[in-house]
């Protein structure tokens, strides 16, 4: 029985790798060539959800592809939908393959596959994180870019193509998606509408994209009105590091706090084990310290959120 769940395990493993590579292959050769002719990076595109065309249009249909697609685009992620989700079922099939080797029982072993598929989503969820604290790192470079840009005389759409080109992080790469997209035919606003749905955390860039388009319907010194966004978003920024590194100190101060009475508990089992015991044995005794571990978790739980609101 082990040696049929290996070889199962090792099929599994083998088709999860194939389907993998089956499904990452698409027209991502056309893109790169059209990219080429027209002498411009590649540039970020959104991910595909099959690498066939009829596969694609066939999950457009499919309740949650849409989503699981924006995510990976918010994320940076270029993988296509269907290797991600083969790459997740098949997670869980070798996981809970494995466990049932090991001797799980299986509800465990179904637990655990399903923690494992979910591995992936979770990856997403922090690269998406990352690159919206990236992005908004980056925004002043290039809020300086498109306000020297504009004040030379061009106009949003090649301004934004310049920048692009200045910037090497992912606020670049948006940049030069939503520039792609304007010149194959979509509206500018779209274009940079759409910037800010796969950037939908960052207000400063929403800010941006608004001062753009007003600019565009109804005229004005962009360039001016930029280079006061710049000011007023950089001294923001300053404010707020400075603010972390005096934080710093009282995130250190809670985490000691909060680290002193699991240690001191720790340290008189130690040295006397039977002293936890003989409270835990009478009654009285019992209920005070499930209410201290209650009282201390609720402390925790405001630090934390006080925490949480400082950031």
């Amino acid at each position: 029985m082990d040696q049929l769940a290996l070889v199962a395990l090792f099929v599994a493993a083998l088709a999860l790798g194939q389907a993998a590579v089956w499904a990452s292959k698409g027209n991502s050769g056309h893109a790169r060539q059209r990219a080429r002719a027209d002498g411009d990076p590649i540039w970020d595109r959104e991910p595909p959800l099959a690498g066939s065309a009829w596969l694609a249009d066939a999950l457009e249909g499919v309740p949650g592809m849409l989503a699981l697609q924006r995510l990976q685009s918010q994320a940076g992620n270029s993988w296509t939908s269907t290797t991600f989700l083969v790459l997740a079922t098949g997670l869980a099939v070798v996981v809970q393959i494995g466990a049932m080797v090991l001797g799980a029982e299986p509800l465990l072993s179904v637990v655990l596959g399903s923690l494992a598929a979910s591995a992936p989503f979770l990856v997403l969820g922090w690269q998406k994180d990352r690159r919206a604290a990236r992005i908004s790192d980056e925004l002043p470079q290039a809020l300086r870019a498109l306000a020297r840009l504009a004040n030379t005389g061009q106009g949003p759409a090649q301004a934004i193509r310049e920048a692009a080109l200045e910037l090497d992080g992912p606020l670049g790469r948006e940049l030069g998606r939503t520039f792609v997209e304007q010149r194959d035919g979509r509206p500018l606003a779209e274009s940079l509408r759409a910037l800010t749905g796969r950037v939908p955390d960052s207000i400063d860039l929403r800010i941006l994209v608004t001062a753009i388009l007003l600019s565009s319907e109804v005229g004005g010194d962009l360039g001016g009105l930029l280079e006061r966004i710049e000011e007023t978003l950089s001294a923001r920024i300053a404010l707020a590091r400075e603010m972390r590194a005096q934080q710093a100190q009282a995130r250190l101060s809670a985490g000691i706090l909060a680290a002193l009475p699991p240690l001191g508990v720790l340290g008189v089992a130690l040295v006397q084990p039977d002293y936890f015991l003989e409270g835990w044995e009478d009654p009285l005794g019992r209920v005070l310290y499930l209410a201290a571990l209650v009282w201390m978790s609720i402390g925790l739980l405001i630090i934390a959120l006080i925490l949480r609101r400082q950031r």
